[in-house]
C-alpha cells in the first residue's frame, strides 16, 4: 500500500507530473493484479474535511 499525502500542491504546480504519477500507479496496479497481488495507492489531493459541529 502506498500513501501520497498532500498531493494538492503538485496538482496545482505540476499537473503533468501528477498525471504521470497516476499513470504509473495505474500501470503498477494492473501489473500486480496479473500476479494476483493486491496493490493499493492512495493520493490525497485535498485536506480532509473538518467535522461540522451542531449548534
Amino acid at each position: 500500500m502506498l500513501l501520497f499525502e498532500a498531493a494538492a500542491p503538485l496538482r496545482t504546480a505540476q499537473p503533468g507530473q501528477l498525471q504521470t504519477l497516476l499513470d504509473l500507479l495505474q500501470e503498477a496496479s494492473h501489473w500486480w493484479a496479473e500476479a494476483d497481488v493486491p496493490f493499493w495507492a492512495f493520493v490525497a489531493l485535498d485536506p480532509a474535511p473538518m467535522a461540522i459541529r451542531g449548534r
